[in-house]
């Protein structure tokens, strides 16, 4: 399109310096407020009262591919076309043809007579599409679109619609609907099915107007409100059945006129208050207007008034609002709330719909449609409702969470868990996922399980059915794309087979700003970059947590993770009445509400008590709100769950880890048993690996760049800087020049009891056996279903010429055992067991004497002696590290 072709869709157009200026077409305009100019081939438009730019284009019939301009000699060719949709009179004979291009575009044609087409209509006879069979059925369904009509002529249902449908912004919605086409319902029972949204609805309404007194019934049909159930066609790809649409069209209702409630203020327009940057605001006949004081004009007193005033009274009106507008407060323009729970001063704000309720001292409410409060600008959607606050109002005092609780609880166990108590944190999670912007660290939540455990149902069927609309869908996004579904908003956002995103780095470094909140900017670094806002609650699904998770021990640290098992009884959990999901959601927000600052008290409690012995430090912020709420609802003292009661690998062992494991030959022995072997041991230097020793010292140097290359350049480590995580290790010297294939390099050497994973006093000594240690053999496979971590073990033997406190590791698997030798019989605790259990030769080693014992996990070393004092104290868990009985006796020691 060219720039005089655009500019003909506007009215008084005119030159001025910066280009052009028009009359808006997207509000009643009389000053020219549009400029209109060209850069880069690009149109750029600007309305001086603020309306969208979308707007103005909609209301002249234009698109955002209109903005681009072109040579006035070039044609704008369709593309490929992908559907034919003929439109034929009484007898079958084709009329005109509706034709659908990809990309996405709509024209009409009629037949030239010579096997071609023309691509004009100007005198052709307008008829309903489907004639033929709607002139010989009583019933009829009405859509909008041949795509919805062909949905149901397959299904059997006699359905029609017009070539020409609903639009935006269009001041006559139902000047499309012409005469012929009431004439041909006449005397029939017609359902309406319109889409679900504005155009839409108000177009079938002009439809059903015209209608009245000619058909025979007229009937509409209300689709499900869902987010992703815009029409029939969506109805049925969603998965719904002809019975349930069958019942949707039994429930639906005579159509009557729309009726216009009141506006909550008498007056056509109110003042609300001003923006900082000099902008009253106002509410007018229904929308929020926004003007510059020095813009406040008689003209735009007259629009808003309805009324021109003189000079004078011009002056008094203007100052009036002033004064009103310094009296109701200053409003934040640069943030506005949308759909979702947002913290106020003394309370909070719920944006559902159209609607939103405040609740302050949580407990008085009043539900309210105006664009602002408590110094927010608000928006509003029909789409974006997602729970009924006039039941949240009526809830509220009513409702406590033990009681939503333990409703959302025995529904949430219909899925198999790994640990029961997953099914209390999943509960709790649920409750606190709207809250989400009134936390003050948000952690990452991760749901994982096999193929068929059941994950998607969880979603559809519980997550998006308690929150519907809130629920976001980020599965394939990018991190901007994220970004902006979810930037600055209410929205909880879900990632779908999170494993398979091909976008899982960049994904989770955005999502790393959820923790506190924080920003992520998009253009470039001056005023009018856009800020999106990250503070949400994010939902992970996937098979397995990606290899970046699990080898990064600082994400590793952020999330809270369950697991899902395959059900035994391979039962899909029972849906949940609608109704009753539908009270349940409101019922868990007044709850929520009403008890918010117990739960917060709980969750201080929690943080007070410190992380104790074994997780993170950080999983005590990722747990405080989950354990608050528990602790609430169960009154039981919930801690950190015992699945996490792990110690995180340190990005160091992580890394080194990874060169042991990597196999550089076809053979498929691993760097680790390369090393461990002294006749080839030497074939590691060439790729970056080897032994050495530092005075009495033997350690293992690395060099990074050629590991890199050789062993790690198909993992997601040969983007990282390893030579960084491996210097962290204890011990490890950097820059060290060591010979390597025939070269002095520069190496990161590490103490080679770091290649055990234990630290040096618990190495297992290879070759000959020491003084003390002897050889012992499992004469019968241990029985993994006996194997109760603590619990007694029987019917497993070994042999020992003495009865001592034992540790045995199989030098082919690593695998470690721990028992005490009494009688021929082991009767203690198994650690670790394969499958097959452990049937073979071990090496085993006296228990250590608790004066010479040391414990390092995470980077963080502990002695015991200050346990001297009381040698009869068993000492807790600390990570996989267990210290028990610990007395002044030489027998007595550290089982690792």
């Amino acid at each position: 399109m060219t720039i005089d072709q655009f500019l003909s869709n506007f009215k008084n157009v005119s030159k001025d310096s910066n280009g052009w200026k028009a009359c808006c077409p997207a509000h009643e305009d009389h000053k020219e407020s549009l400029s209109i100019s060209s850069k880069s081939e690009r149109i750029l438009l600007h309305c001086h009262v603020g309306c969208d730019h979308k707007d103005i284009l909609e209301s002249v019939g234009l698109s955002e591919k209109d903005l681009f301009l072109s040579d006035s000699k070039q044609t704008n060719k369709p593309g490929k076309i992908v559907k034919t949709y003929n439109y034929n009179d009484e007898n079958g004979n084709l009329l005109f043809q509706k034709v659908r291009y990809d990309p996405k575009d709509f024209r009409v044609r009629i037949p030239n007579g010579k096997d071609g087409w023309i691509y004009k209509t100007e005198n052709t006879r307008r008829v309903l599409y489907n004639l033929p069979q709607v002139l010989k059925t009583d019933a009829v369904y009405v859509v909008e679109g041949e795509k919805d009509a062909d949905t149901l002529i397959s299904r059997g249902f006699c359905a029609t619609t017009s070539a020409f449908g609903a639009s935006k912004n269009d001041k006559d919605p139902g000047k499309k609907w012409i005469p012929e086409y009431t004439e041909t319902l006449k005397g029939k029972t017609v359902y309406l099915i319109p889409d679900q949204d504005e155009p839409g609805i108000n177009f079938f309404n002009c439809i059903a107007q015209k209608l009245q007194g000619t058909a025979n019934k007229i009937l509409w049909v209300e689709l499900p409100k869902e987010k992703n159930l815009k029409d029939v066609t969506n109805f049925f790809e969603s998965g719904r059945s002809i019975e349930e649409f069958n019942e949707l069209v039994k429930n639906s209702k005579q159509w009557e006129p729309m009726k216009t409630e009141p506006r909550q203020d008498e007056e056509p327009y109110k003042v609300l208050g001003y923006t900082h940057d000099g902008c009253l605001l106002f509410w007018h006949r229904g929308k929020l207007l926004i003007i510059k004081v020095t813009e406040l004009n008689s003209n735009w007193i007259a629009l808003i008034t309805g009324c021109p005033p003189t000079k004078k009274a011009t002056t008094e009106i203007k100052n009036s609002w002033i004064k009103d507008a310094h009296q109701l407060g200053v409003f934040d323009a640069t943030k506005k709330l949308s759909s979702g729970i947002w913290p106020l001063k003394d309370g909070l704000i719920i944006i559902s719909g159209e609607k939103a309720l405040i609740i302050k001292n949580n407990k008085d409410a009043v539900i309210t449609s105006l664009p602002c409060a408590e110094g927010f600008i608000l928006e509003y959607s029909k789409e974006t409702e997602w729970v009924d606050l006039n039941l949240v109002k009526e809830s509220l005092g009513k409702v406590v969470p033990k009681q939503c609780f333990d409703e959302l609880k025995d529904y949430v166990s219909q899925w198999s868990w790994q640990c029961p108590e997953m099914a209390d944190v999943a509960t709790a999670l649920l409750m606190l996922s709207p809250f989400q912007r009134l936390l003050s660290w948000r952690a990452f939540i991760s749901i994982i399980g096999q193929t068929s455990c059941g994950k998607s149902i969880f979603i559809t069927m519980l997550l998006k059915k308690l929150w519907g609309n809130l629920c976001a869908d980020c599965d394939k996004s990018t991190a901007h794309g994220a970004a902006q579904t979810i930037g600055t908003t209410g929205l909880i956002p879900i990632f779908d087979e999170f494993d398979k995103s091909l976008h899982v780095p960049s994904v989770l470094e955005l999502m790393k700003l959820t923790g506190r909140g924080g920003y992520k900017t998009s253009g470039n670094n001056k005023e009018k970059a856009f800020r999106y806002e990250i503070k949400h609650l994010p939902w992970f699904f996937a098979a397995s947590m990606p290899g970046v998770v699990r080898s990064d021990a600082a994400l590793k640290n952020r999330f809270i993770s369950l697991e899902m098992s395959f059900p035994k009884n391979r039962t899909p959990p029972i849906p949940m009445n609608p109704d009753k999901m539908k009270n349940l959601s409101a019922s868990i927000i007044a709850a929520m509400v009403g008890a918010w600052n117990t739960i917060t008290d709980k969750s201080k409690e929690f943080e007070a008590e410190g992380p104790g012995v074994g997780p993170d430090p950080r999983m005590l912020d990722n747990y405080s709100p989950v354990v608050g709420l528990l602790r609430a609802v169960t009154g039981q003292n919930w801690k950190i769950p015992q699945w996490e009661n792990v110690p995180i690998k340190s990005d160091g062992a992580i890394v080194l880890s990874a060169i042991l494991d990597s196999i550089p030959f076809s053979e498929g022995e691993s760097i680790r048993q390369l090393i461990s072997d002294s006749n080839k041991e030497k074939a590691c230097s060439r790729f970056g690996v080897k032994k050495c020793k530092v005075g009495d010292v033997e350690y293992l140097a690395i060099r990074p760049d050629t590991v890199v290359r050789h062993l790690l350049k198909d993992t997601h480590l040969k983007d990282i800087c390893i030579e960084d995580h491996l210097k962290r290790l204890e011990g490890a010297k950097s820059n060290v020049p060591v010979k390597m294939d025939g070269n002095v390099q520069k190496c990161i050497i590490v103490p080679f009891y770091h290649t055990t994973g234990k630290p040096a006093s618990d190495v297992m000594v290879t070759g000959g056996l020491p003084e003390g240690y002897q050889k012992v053999t499992v004469v019968s496979s241990i029985n993994t279903n006996n194997i109760n971590n603590g619990n007694q073990v029987t019917n497993d033997y070994v042999t020992s010429e003495k009865n001592e406190n034992t540790q045995a590791i199989d030098e082919k698997s690593k695998k470690t055992f721990f028992g005490q030798v009494e009688s021929k019989k082991v009767t203690g605790a198994i650690k670790t067991a394969t499958e097959k259990g452990y049937n073979g030769n071990f090496l085993v080693t006296k228990r250590l004497p608790v004066d010479n014992c040391k414990v390092t996990t995470k980077e963080k070393v502990e002695t015991f002696d200050k346990h001297k004092g009381n040698p009869d104290e068993d000492i807790d868990a600390f990570g996989d590290k267990m210290v028990t009985n610990v007395t002044d006796s030489d027998d007595e020691g550290l089982a690792i």
